[in-house]
């Protein structure tokens, strides 16, 4: 067994290999680095517009994790439900991940409406459009950042997004 470690979210990671993405965070492979090599960049010094993006992605992501709790609750049937545990879980990560960033000690209470449905279809369609505003707004953060940690967080983010929006597309049958 070896120690892996998350360059994206700092998560530590035992296995023969690195996996294929970062079990907590959903990063790709290529951010998981040996433990020996891990380092924590997340001591950044922010710009206004970093800032404000990083605030922005705090409340992105508790937002989804609202919404993802209610439906892995609520939902019709285990598989959509199982689904949805695990999004609110890496949403949750990549809240935390936004406020190691903003050097704040906790998240904020969030205190949200739900926007759950009664129908799984319903909910699936929320949150692949809630997956594609997020790889939408991860986009323009990236680009609006001067800082390169920053740039680095938002881009991979931005690629995690977009591996659950593929999920819901199949799920929708989009795809």
């Amino acid at each position: 067994m070896k120690l892996f470690r998350c360059r994206i979210c700092g998560d530590p990671y035992l296995g023969e290999d690195a996996p294929s993405n970062c079990p907590f965070c959903g990063a790709a492979r290529k951010y998981m680095v040996p433990a020996e090599e891990w380092k924590d960049e997340n001591k950044v010094t922010l710009t206004e517009p970093s800032r404000k993006n990083l605030d922005g992605a705090i409340s992105l992501e508790l937002k989804n994790v609202n919404f993802y709790d209610d439906v892995s609750r609520k939902g019709q049937t285990e598989v959509v439900r199982a689904l949805f545990k695990a999004l609110k879980k890496v949403e949750l990560e990549h809240a935390n991940l936004f406020r190691k960033l903003l050097g704040l000690e906790k998240l904020p209470e969030p205190n949200f409406p739900s926007a759950f449905k009664p129908q799984d279809l319903d909910n699936i369609k929320e949150s692949n459009k809630r997956e594609n505003n997020a790889i939408a707004f991860y986009a323009r953060a990236a680009k609006e950042a001067k800082e390169p940690r920053v740039i680095e967080v938002f881009t991979a983010i931005a690629q995690v997004e977009q591996t659950h929006a593929d999920i819901t597309d199949q799920m929708m049958g989009t795809r």
